[in-house]
């Protein structure tokens, strides 16, 4: 059963007092220890059973695999299994491995290619077999898998001289082991990154930070390819997205996530201009500037549908403007919001997409048009009666909402007790 479905079970049958129920729930424990053995052992290559949580495509093994090898281990390797039981007694992840972890993965790569028919699923294929031998070779490089999974805390931590040494020497080793061990070495390593994107740091490590030429035709490629495929994706979502004021806030994930995966590589590897790669982010970025761009020039106009002005004129010549008291329209609202926080969801990226002028420009823009409007209104107010009032007040909660997107929440607050002291002084008037 899965883990999830048994730890559910251990509790609901911990609050029973049936004789029978409570060695079901012994049964449950016990089984519950066994995962936890098991996935103790096989901490390096844990994560290559389950999808990836930042949804980069990456190696992925069929669950079956390993439960039925732990099951053929636990059947047909008693005494095997005797020693495990008795060395993991009081063992602790921060003591040295014991022998026996070693001696159980050796035992498990000989019977995935010795005896593969006490492992092989009913109506197994070739597709199954293959997957097989792929994690049998997964097995060989055991050691140096465990102590790369052990090392990566502190190898995502300020890279040093010292620590790129030991990451190529590592990578090496992988490959003396078995063919392909380095690539094999690395997909280790990204299975078990929270951000796979970092691969690319161990990737230009390991290659000694080639040209994109040179990776873009090796073993290595595939981690540029799955970073450039999802960076591409990421950005035709951004641009389906933008369409709609709905969309924008997924856009706007979808535009750093592009600028995240693209950096990543930047950072990592040479980029040419006439490599394969280096196309690719060219061409990423050009897209999403122009995106950028084009919500950046809307940001102004936007705001200034939802909150409009009218002039004031003075024997026909025009001596300024005022605002317009009128409730917001709900759609010209809703886009200069959506807009807004846009843009300033995007910050984080600009200097990665190269819009931080433009970008600082229509916020500070939109910043001062809003501080404008509000006292420009609050001035309106003092001389409104009560049923303008009262359409003001959605025209003041709607112009503080939009002053927390655009300055932030201090800002916003300021403006509320602007407001508030408005209304204050407008009470005392009246019961004078």
């Amino acid at each position: 059963m899965p883990v999830r479905a048994l730890l559910s079970l251990e509790r609901a049958l911990g609050l029973t007092e049936d004789a029978a129920l409570g060695e079901v729930h012994d049964m449950v424990s016990m089984e519950l220890e066994n995962h936890d053995i098991k996935a103790m052992i096989f901490r390096p290559y844990m994560a290559m059973f389950e999808p990836r949580d930042d949804g980069l495509a990456g190696v992925r093994l069929p669950n079956w695999l390993l439960d039925r090898l732990w099951k053929a281990l636990e059947t047909h390797e008693a005494p095997l299994f005797a020693r495990l039981q008795a060395d993991i007694r009081g063992y602790s992840q921060s003591d040295p491995l014991p022998p026996v972890f070693g001696d159980v993965i050796e035992a498990g790569a000989r019977r995935l290619r010795q005896q593969p028919e006490t492992v092989l699923p009913e109506g197994y294929d070739a597709e199954d077999q293959a997957q097989m031998a792929d994690f049998a070779a997964y097995l060989d490089i055991y050691a140096t898998a465990r102590e790369a999974v052990r090392r990566m805390p502190e190898w995502l931590g300020r890279l040093t001289a010292e620590k790129a040494v030991a990451i190529r020497i590592m990578f090496k080793d992988a490959g003396r082991l078995v063919e392909d061990g380095g690539l094999r070495w690395l997909e280790v390593v990204y299975a078990n990154l929270d951000d796979g994107a970092d691969i690319m740091a161990f990737v230009g490590i390991a290659s000694d930070r080639a040209s994109d030429r040179f990776l873009s035709q090796s073993e290595l490629a595939v981690f540029g390819t799955r970073l450039l495929e999802a960076a591409d994706m990421a950005q035709r979502r951004m641009v389906a997205l933008m369409r709609t004021p709905e969309g924008l806030a997924e856009a706007a994930e979808m535009l750093l996530q592009a600028l995240h995966l693209t950096q990543a590589m930047e950072d990592a590897i040479e980029l040419t201009k006439d490599g394969v790669w280096g196309q690719a982010v060219a061409r990423i970025r050009q897209s999403v500037a122009g995106q950028v761009e084009a919500q950046i020039g809307r940001v102004q106009e936007a705001i200034e549908r939802a909150f409009p002005q009218t002039t004031v004129r003075h024997y026909g010549r025009v001596v300024g403007t005022v605002p317009v008291v009128e409730a917001p329209l709900e759609k010209t609202l809703a886009e200069a919001l959506a807009l807004c926080s846009f843009c300033n969801h995007i910050r984080s990226g600009a200097a990665q997409g190269g819009y931080v002028l433009r970008l600082t420009q229509a916020l500070e823009g939109g910043e001062a048009y809003v501080s404008a409007y509000l006292e420009a209104l609050l001035e309106v107010r003092s001389q409104a009666d009560d049923g303008q009032k009262t359409v003001m007040a959605g025209q003041f909660e709607a112009l503080i909402r939009l002053s927390e997107i655009l300055c932030g929440p201090k800002k916003a607050q300021l403006a509320r007790r602007r407001v508030a002291s408005s209304a204050a002084q407008d009470m005392s008037k009246t019961v004078a």
